[in-house]
């Protein structure tokens, strides 16, 4: 037979290596979702598994899961506190999850061989073995047996629980904390601690392990504007804390040594209590026999912790000394400024409750004949410098242990960092500058990463976990640019006309529903304001106007284009850009009106429609009977209509440069009598109605309002 693997053939010659592999997994899923007016949430899942890594009987697995939310701030009787309390939803969770990892093994239930892997004499094999066998002259890759088979083994399985509460307060906080647990039991792991190397054999797979991990996730946002500068700031921390319940451990095994109820990925070694200064203090302490028992202690060596009290300190001393090198604590910080055209933002993160420990080259003095890192200039031992953290500088096992050492206090380090990881400021040239350039944007900036960084870890970066700092550093860096954005130019505009017409033709079908609302029918401004239902749909059919407006009334699309292309819009004309562009000028310096070109009138029609709908709204609502609208219903339909109204405004601002700004309930033949209003004045207007109206609408929406506006809208469309 032949193997079609590279890997398994002989090794003669050979300079590169292959394997495949397959595997499969079968799965049923279900879910469940409830929403009563987006006050009561709830979802349910289920799901059963099987894995081919688990023999037949073992091989399935059943989990499920359920949430509920409560969305306090829709009560009624909540109504009182939303000017305080805005949002508050609280929620919780439980279920189970499985892992059927088995590290890549295949088929671990039953016995197998393997191919012979060279593992070099640093890995326990022969350095030039590659488990080639000769016959003859046939050279073949060697087998070795694999691990022993278990057919007991199933599904690792997983238990998690939260309960989390989401706020917005005051219309400038927002806040979600959420508490976690999760137990991990029935761990796919080898007794590897329990039995000794000498058993021969590999050890199997088993469910012998359980892992408990708890902790809080928070974060915290706050937005305000003084005047016209506006900024915000957040942050995010998380503690989680875990600790092993059970595993394999040897029966023997010192009280100091075990791992169960400790952290995972803790630190095991040897403790120290600084240097030893003179002769008087090696005389009254522990013998000292880390480094063997013939060994002279000297002053400026390491003073070894008596963990056990025998008086002799050697392997029987090592002792847990603390938490590994996965943060117990993470956070960061982050925050933006904005002051007229200028902009800050920048961002600080930070870890706690880790420590590195370090060896070889990048903290032992001429490690392998090597350098004398800088640090120990400074803080070795001597008579004339005795109150420093390291020995003294000479080479000896006790003091500089090796590689394969146990851990030494002296060189475990708080790996606690706060970092400075980026910040930008930024400046927008006034559009003012760039309307005769055809630029739409143009943005100068300066930034900085990782621009400083606090921690007490010497030589390498605090997050890195490698013991001999085997990994790529942190790098600092400046950066200093402009971003230019143009409006797409004639050429552009050339080549993308088959794909305007295409998303042309997709809007003609999709604008009703674009934002989940179509259009109602209309109804009479006499009628509407006396119930609540109309209004609501008046309401709602201004948003689907807006939605095929924007897309320039798609209904007569083919017949505007035309018109801006020349006439011919399926033959199109070289010189599109050019009309619309010598349209809206001769439109802003007054040549002709809005009336006299179809493609112009369309924008300006469509937009100012939505205008007088809002006017309409804005005008009528405060004047509605409290038996129609509630006092809080109707500040959140006036600040729908003002979101609306802006949003043309921003739209005719954009397009023209300018236009008037009507903020009474008219016709739109009307519109023309009234002066016109400086690209200025309307996005100051836009911003002024976003201060005065974001905090009256809701920071979310239910999915029975998908589509609506929310105050990240409205504070949006003013940034």
């Amino acid at each position: 037979d032949v193997m079609d693997q590279i890997s398994a053939g002989n090794s003669t010659g050979q300079q590169l290596g292959g394997y495949d592999r397959e595997s499969a997994r079968l799965s049923y899923v279900g879910r469940i979702n409830y929403n009563y007016g987006g006050r009561y949430l709830f979802e349910a899942n289920i799901r059963r598994d099987a894995s081919e890594n688990f023999a037949p009987d073992k091989r399935w697995g059943t989990f499920a899961s359920a949430s509920i939310g409560w969305v306090v701030s829709e009560e009624k009787f909540f109504e009182p506190l939303k000017n305080k309390i805005n949002f508050l939803k609280i929620r919780g969770s439980y279920g189970t999850l499985g892992n059927d990892n088995t590290g890549g093994v295949a088929f671990p239930y039953y016995s197998r061989f393997d191919l012979y892997a060279s593992r070099g004499s640093h890995g326990g094999g022969l350095a030039n073995n590659l488990g080639d066998y000769v016959f003859g002259e046939l050279v073949t890759k060697g087998l070795v047996p694999g691990p022993i088979a278990n057919a007991l083994a199933t599904w690792e399985t997983s238990k998690k629980m939260n309960i989390a509460i989401d706020a917005g307060l005051f219309d400038m906080f927002n806040l979600s904390l959420d508490f976690f647990k999760e137990t991990r039991s029935d761990i796919l792991a080898q007794r590897g601690a329990e039995v000794p190397w000498s058993f021969g054999g590999e050890l199997p797979l088993e469910n012998i392990g359980k892992v408990e991990n708890k902790g809080i996730d928070a974060n915290l946002t706050f937005n305000h504007h003084i005047g016209k500068v506006r900024f915000s700031i957040g942050g995010n921390f998380t503690y989680a804390r875990n600790k092993i319940l059970e595993m394999a451990e040897a029966a023997g095994t010192s009280e100091y040594l075990r791992k169960t109820g400790r952290p995972i990925y803790s630190y095991y070694g040897y403790k120290t209590d600084g240097i030893f200064q003179n002769q008087q203090e090696i005389d009254a302490y522990a013998k000292q026999e880390v480094a063997g028992s013939d060994y002279v202690t000297r002053p400026g060596d390491i003073k070894y912790v008596n963990v056990n009290g025998d008086e002799v300190v050697n392997a029987g001393d090592m002792t847990y000394l603390g938490y590994g090198n996965v943060p117990e604590i993470v956070y960061g910080i982050n925050g933006s400024l904005a002051w007229k055209n200028f902009d800050l933002s920048f961002l600080f993160q930070g870890a706690a409750h880790a420590q590195v420990y370090l060896n070889g080259g990048v903290v032992m003095p001429y490690f392998n004949d090597g350098n004398l890192p800088q640090f120990w200039v400074k803080e070795a031992w001597s008579e004339n410098n005795p109150g420093t953290r390291y020995p003294r500088l000479e080479q000896s096992t006790h003091n500089f242990p090796n590689t394969d050492f146990p851990p030494v206090q002296t060189y475990l380090y708080d790996a606690s960092y706060f970092r400075l990881k980026n910040i930008e400021v930024g400046y927008n040239f006034p559009r003012k500058w760039l309307s005769n350039l055809r630029l739409e944007n143009v943005r100068v900036y300066i930034s900085g990463q990782n621009l400083f960084t606090i921690t007490d870890v010497p030589q390498i970066d605090p997050e890195n976990v490698n013991s001999q700092g085997w990994s790529y550093p942190q790098m600092k860096s400046f950066n200093a640019g402009i971003s230019i954005q143009f409006y797409t130019d004639n050429i552009m505009k050339e080549i993308f006309k088959p794909l305007f017409i295409l998303l042309a033709a997709i809007s003609m079908t999709s604008c009703t529903d674009m934002l989940d609302i179509k259009p109602t029918t209309f109804v009479s401004d006499d009628l509407i304001w006396q119930d609540k239902k109309l209004i609501d749909q008046f309401v709602a059919n201004t948003y689907g106007t807006l939605v095929c407006g924007f897309n320039r009334n798609t209904q007569g699309w083919d017949q505007d284009w035309a018109a801006a292309f020349g006439g011919n819009f399926d033959a199109g004309a070289d010189d599109f850009d050019g009309k619309f562009d010598a349209n809206v000028n001769q439109f802003n310096t007054g040549q002709i009106t809005a009336q006299s070109t179809p493609f112009i009138d369309e924008i300006w029609k469509s937009n100012y429609s939505i205008i007088r709908k809002c006017n309409l709204i804005i005008a009528a609502v405060p004047d509605t009977k409290d038996v129609v609208l509630t006092p809080t219903e109707k500040k959140y339909y006036e600040a729908e209509a003002r979101f609306l109204r802006a949003f043309c405004y921003f739209d005719l601002a954009r397009t023209f440069g300018r236009a008037p700004l009507i903020t009474e309930a008219q016709q739109l033949e009307d519109n023309l009598l009234v002066p016109a209003t400086d690209f200025e004045g309307l996005i100051n207007f836009i911003a002024t109605e976003s201060d005065n109206y974001a905090e009256d609408l809701d920071p979310t929406v239910s999915d029975a309002m998908k589509g609506r506006a929310t105050r990240g809208a409205f504070l949006a469309l003013k940034a």
